[in-house]
């Protein structure tokens, strides 16, 4: 099948808190940054429910830079890592590939 962009990021969590950090990194590039991602955010969360102050000030979880400049590092990983197994070349072979199959089922 094709990879999706998030595929190995289930291992590289598990292997990072198993304290892997290389197989971690092996699973997925962005496994580490959003796994602390995440802990920041519901670290912040954590706080704000039970201490009722905002005692981490992190904004930049609602700015569009930050989202969009993760959706492109995302892509271009994904991007490459299609590249990289071939499987560019069956998403994109015009009589054979994903997209081609797709089209003639739709518009024949």
């Amino acid at each position: 099948g094709i990879d999706c962009p998030g595929c190995g990021m289930t291992r590289s969590f598990i292997s990072l808190l198993r304290g892997d950090f290389l197989t971690s990194i092996s699973y997925h590039i962005f496994g580490i940054p959003t796994f602390l991602g995440f802990l920041v955010y519901y670290l912040k969360i954590f706080l704000r429910v039970f201490f009722k102050n905002d005692f981490i000030r992190f904004d930049f979880f609602k700015k569009e830079i930050f989202l969009i400049s993760t959706a492109l590092l995302f892509s271009t990983v994904y991007f490459f890592k299609l590249y990289q197994a071939g499987t560019a070349k069956i998403l994109s072979d015009m009589n054979n590939g994903f997209a081609y199959k797709i089209f003639s089922t739709f518009f024949g």
